[in-house]
């Protein structure tokens, strides 16, 4: 079985980071094959909206745009299992 466990915090030393290395962990003692995959270290820029919003994302279900997302993709569709980790802030 495949896992992603995917983090999106800037800290690399923070909570979330941990609770994915503990994520990780975890899995593999379940005997998954885990990829640890931390957002923040992709080159990910936004959205461009191309072709009037709309670009080869809606036909052909592929960014024209040519960055990390590509990869994460083809890893996502391959994966059978996710987790998803995200840091949490208080509201003051």
């Amino acid at each position: 079985m495949k896992i992603m466990v995917i983090t999106s915090s800037p800290n690399k030393d923070g909570l979330t980071a941990a609770c994915g290395a503990e994520a990780k962990k975890g899995a593999e003692l379940g005997s998954a094959q885990v990829e640890l995959v931390d957002l923040n270290e992709l080159n990910m820029p936004r959205c461009q909206a191309c072709g009037n919003g709309w670009g080869t994302c809606r036909d052909k279900h592929f960014c024209q745009v040519e960055d990390d997302f590509q990869n994460l993709h083809s890893k996502i569709a391959a994966a059978d299992g996710y987790v998803f980790i995200t840091p949490v802030t208080g509201m003051t």
